[in-house]
């Protein structure tokens, strides 16, 4: 089962020697999670596959409702058929319209697409095998960002308190950046598309396929 956000400040507070809140605040250490989450999702962004209605006598497919959309993958029309069949489409600043011969009629297609993750108190869409990522790099940001503003403070750690952090939050972040390229690597070596390309692209962010 995924953890949720408060599992993964529990264990980021556990690498940073912090259980008591004496440094960081929740809701400090819950924005590094959050910039490590956005971060994570550019490298694997989250799949996500929606079933959404066509409007009759129009190629045009309204995807407003894919919150947080970065990506459109791949678009399944008719939905729901064997074989399944994968349809040309062009996608451009919020508009979708299928290249295909006849008009919707109403019917349904299937939209594979990408997003942003979540990772809240209450839903998690971080693999398990990756939290660590998470952890590591929210570490890093934290004992970078205290390092910084501990310079001109008076601190319990030591005359060289503020170095000690800069040193732990370089250490934690060459382990992230590690992290993060082995995931692109393996990514880059499963990754492949549901379908074959059998058209040139017509705009920036097209993607194109035929069944």
């Amino acid at each position: 089962m995924p953890a949720l956000l408060a599992t993964i400040r529990e264990r980021l507070r556990i690498d940073l020697k912090d259980p008591d809140l004496q440094r960081w605040s929740d809701s400090v250490l819950d924005r590094h999670i959050a910039r490590t989450v956005s971060e994570y999702g550019r490298v694997l962004p989250r799949e996500q596959a929606s079933l959404l209605a066509t409007e009759a006598a129009s190629r045009f497919l309204d995807v407003s409702s894919l919150v947080d959309m970065s990506e459109i993958e791949a678009i399944e029309y008719p939905a729901d058929r064997y074989p399944r069949s994968f349809v040309a489409f062009t996608s451009w600043a919020g508009a979708c319209e299928l290249l295909v011969d006849r008009e919707p009629e109403g019917d349904d297609a299937r939209v594979y697409w990408h997003g942003a993750h979540a990772l809240s108190l209450s839903e998690s869409s971080i693999r398990t095998e990756d939290e660590e990522i998470i952890v590591a790099g929210a570490a890093a940001y934290a004992l970078l960002e205290y390092g910084q503003y501990s310079v001109d403070r008076i601190n319990l750690g030591g005359d060289d308190a503020d170095g000690e952090y800069h040193r732990q939050g370089r250490a934690f972040l060459q382990r992230y950046e590690a992290m993060l390229d082995e995931l692109r690597q393996k990514r880059g070596i499963l990754s492949g598309r549901m379908y074959s390309l059998s058209a040139p692209a017509v705009a920036q962010r097209d993607v194109v396929g035929e069944p």
